[in-house]
């Protein structure tokens, strides 16, 4: 009886955050063909489902050749909607444009702030995901609690 208990809520607590997840990010409601279930991708560590509208803006952008590194036409105009994007995103968040620098990945933008900072300033907690903890053989790794926090013991 307790098993079941146990599993009737679980079950319930599921259904309350994909049924949350799916009124959020109706793209993520990826529910089976001929269920009543619904499922939710949750796994965000490589790649995460994408908004449609952020889907059109990419394709409107790739429609036009262009390197945004390039001083030619099409590269000016390439370069033209990277510093549009920069804006934004510095709006977005109330950050100045020449703050927010874009990276191919989680990885690179890892790198990118671990190896510029002096040694002595690098802790990192004992949970980080590989592309933290790897970035630097000189940080110094802090242990965390059971309930994950940094332990300052």
């Amino acid at each position: 009886m307790h098993v079941r208990n146990t599993s009737a809520r679980l079950n319930e607590r599921y259904l309350y955050f994909a049924q949350r997840v799916s009124d959020a990010m109706p793209q993520l409601n990826l529910t089976p063909k001929g269920t009543d279930m619904p499922n939710s991708y949750l796994d965000f560590n490589a790649t995460a489902p994408v908004r449609p509208e952020v889907i059109e803006a990419m394709n409107l952008a790739m429609a036009d050749p262009g390197n945004a590194s390039s001083i030619h036409s099409f590269g000016r105009g390439a370069r033209a909607l990277v510093e549009d994007a920069r804006a934004n995103v510095a709006k977005l968040i109330g950050a100045k444009p020449e703050w927010v620098i874009f990276c191919g990945s989680g990885t690179e933008a890892d790198n990118q702030v671990l190896r510029c900072c002096p040694a002595e300033t690098v802790l990192i907690s004992a949970i980080e995901h590989d592309a933290v903890r790897f970035a630097r053989t000189d940080s110094r790794k802090i242990q965390v609690t059971k309930n994950g926090l940094v332990d300052l013991d």
